[in-house]
């Protein structure tokens, strides 16, 4: 089922470096995200949970700037990367929702499907590295809600 943005609810979340790469929230942050015809996911992620704001695998390292610090990839790559450390949503919807989240904030098609590719390709890594220990410990952090349209 492809997935498409309607409108997206948040400030941009209060984060503060913590050491070299590593971010870390300072406030609560609540993101709201409504699907065409899908429903509504909402997403509440609490101190102390890390970040590495926007990640970029090294084989593609060369072809783009990570935009960490532009508001849509930083929305975009939070969502991400909160679902791929809770495993809330499957992999495939996960790296499906950060596309859309890119085109929804304004990137081009052909860049927002480069950084899609990146994700789909290169995050199984980071996909199947999350431990159920880690993985729980996340959930603590992150709330996760969903209504059906």
């Amino acid at each position: 089922m492809k997935i498409f943005v309607d409108r997206v609810l948040c400030d941009s979340p209060t984060i503060k470096m913590v050491e070299n790469g590593r971010w870390e929230y300072a406030s609560k942050w609540d993101i709201e995200i409504v699907l065409h015809g899908s429903g509504v996911l909402r997403l509440s992620i609490h101190p102390p949970y890390w970040t590495d704001l926007a990640s970029v695998p090294k084989a593609f390292r060369g072809a783009f700037d990570n935009g960490s610090l532009e508001f849509g990839v930083l929305i975009a790559s939070q969502v991400h990367d909160a679902l791929y450390s809770t495993h809330y949503l499957s992999k495939t919807f996960s790296d499906d929702l950060f596309e859309q989240l890119l085109l929804y904030y304004g990137m081009g098609r052909a860049k927002a499907r480069l950084y899609w590719l990146a994700v789909h390709l290169f995050g199984n890594g980071a996909w199947e590295v999350i431990s159920e220990e880690q993985m729980v410990n996340d959930r603590h952090l992150i709330e996760f809600h969903w209504d059906d349209k």
